[in-house]
């Protein structure tokens, strides 16, 4: 991975501030990025509503792009809201980059079938006691 996917020699960003990344050459698409305090979104009556996507055309670096968000979902809970134009299968390679990285089992719960749907809270949980033990009795 790299800054930029036209920036092959300057590293990705992962501090406490942002992190940011893309793909390389022509396994990059839009550049990710996340920033632990950006600008409020113009259009937004709120002024705390902060908006941003990325594109990936599902090349390699989605399963990243992926798993920095159900991260950012896993710490920041209802601060966050997340949507995506893809179905569940889409975030399952994601998810297994974070269960492996941190040795955890969280499960994705939810249908993501339908066009933009928004990841809720409850979509990303870790697997229970009884789940883990109904499935090695299977």
């Amino acid at each position: 991975m790299v800054f930029g996917y036209d920036q092959e020699n300057k590293k990705p960003v992962l501090n406490g501030a942002k992190i940011r990344f893309n793909g390389i050459g022509e396994d990059g698409h839009e550049t990710f990025y996340i920033m632990r305090k950006d600008k409020p979104a113009t259009w937004a009556d709120d002024q705390k509503t902060v908006f941003g996507f990325c594109k990936t055309a599902r090349k390699p670096y989605d399963k990243y792009v992926v798993a920095s968000l159900i991260l950012a979902k896993i710490h920041l809970g209802n601060e966050i809201t997340l949507s995506s134009d893809g179905d569940l299968d889409d975030w399952k390679e994601g998810l297994s980059v974070v269960n492996e990285k941190l040795g955890k089992n969280y499960k994705l719960i939810g249908n993501l079938g339908a066009e933009y749907q928004t990841i809720s809270e409850a979509t990303i949980r870790e697997e229970t006691s009884l789940e883990r033990a109904e499935k090695e009795l299977a």
